[in-house]
């Protein structure tokens, strides 16, 4: 295997009947990787057309981040692989748990993804492991994705632990079949399984960002603890487009793929809409999210989904019922917001008018 080059591409590899069928496989290789006897992790991604920096304007540049996050010291580096689709109906297939989406403009079908995942264990990841420097145990080994491959993600590492020890689930599509991913979280009644879990969403997909927060709350009652092998990142102004995705990359390998455990260095309460300021400004009737922020020792900015609020005085503004983040106007006043969490406390001063 010529490794000269640190991208290879691996044209019309077959899936054994297992999936969709043959597809380019597209490997990023570490700088240094030839030179080297270093064995590496490996991460897979879905949706390999858009993965790497020379896919055109709708990449989301996973080696761009990942090779920064090196050249930092943040991580050790590791192999990339993108795996792309068949087409739009393969990727529908591949991509989903069952037949019925529940998304009423979506025609294809689903329903392969088991198979899906049964091409990567038995024929992509064991080429890899053959033919390059792999670390073939699974808490060595990642599969991410975005949108309906962020939804494969955690559902093919929820599922089969023994191969995948790391998901990374950018904003994605938890509502398939009417919150299949959900009720199976629900339903499993087990501990904690050995996987890191990375869950996000925008400002402008809110509620593909409510989604991966309540998944959030049921892993972390599931027994994942926030900040170790859990994270949740509230992308505040970001919509479902890979661009966004783009921007958080950074952040989200960096949760991943980190060297040492991230410690709280910071609590903060900021209102989404203008992260800058330290007032929060609103007319009665008026609504504001608030997001509770961990940061951590690296300089990353987790998202605490369901932070316990305080009102100084709950008769000037109150949140809602439904989103423990939506913040409404009640009557003219000053009034503070306080919050705790692993010790570190946070406030915010709200006027409204």
């Amino acid at each position: 295997m010529d490794t000269s080059s640190r991208r290879i591409t691996l044209e019309n590899f077959d899936d054994g009947g297992l999936a969709s069928g043959p597809r380019r496989i597209e490997i990023h290789l570490p700088e240094g990787y030839g030179e080297s006897r270093d064995c590496y992790p490996v991460v897979y991604f879905s949706d390999g057309g858009i993965v790497f920096s020379n896919s055109g304007p709708y990449s989301m540049d996973v080696d761009l981040a990942h090779d920064r996050l090196v050249q930092d010291g943040s991580i050790s580096p590791v192999i990339l692989v993108g795996i792309t689709n068949t087409s739009s109906a393969g990727r529908a297939r591949d991509l989903t748990p069952t037949e019925e989406s529940g998304y009423p403009d979506f025609s294809e079908t689903g329903g392969g993804l088991e198979g899906y995942y049964q091409f990567i264990a038995q024929r992509l990841k064991p080429s890899m492991d053959l033919q390059y420097r792999t670390q073939p145990e699974a808490a060595s080994t990642g599969i991410a994705g975005a949108s309906l491959g962020g939804l494969a993600a955690f559902l093919i590492a929820y599922e089969h632990p023994e191969t995948f020890g790391m998901a990374g689930c950018m904003s994605s599509s938890w509502s398939w079949d009417h919150g299949y991913a959900f009720r199976r979280i629900e339903s499993d009644g087990g501990a904690a399984k050995p996987i890191r879990i990375w869950v996000d969403g925008g400002g402008e997909e809110y509620e593909v960002w409510r989604d991966a927060a309540h998944a959030y709350d049921l892993l972390e009652r599931q027994g994942w603890t926030p900040g170790e092998n859990l994270a949740a990142f509230f992308d505040y102004a970001a919509a479902h487009e890979p661009a966004a995705q783009r921007d958080r990359m950074r952040e989200m390998l960096s949760f991943l793929l980190r060297r040492e455990p991230l410690k709280l260095v910071d609590y903060r309460l900021i209102c989404a809409s203008d992260p800058t300021r330290d007032v929060v400004r609103l007319h009665v009737g008026e609504q504001r999210i608030i997001a509770a922020e961990a940061w951590r020792e690296n300089g990353l900015r987790l998202t605490v989904p369901h932070p316990n609020f305080t009102i100084a005085d709950p008769d000037i503004v109150t949140f809602d019922e439904q989103d423990p983040l939506l913040l409404h106007g009640v009557s003219p006043g000053e009034t503070i917001l306080s919050s705790v969490y692993q010790g570190y406390t946070a406030s915010l001063r709200v006027i409204v008018s």
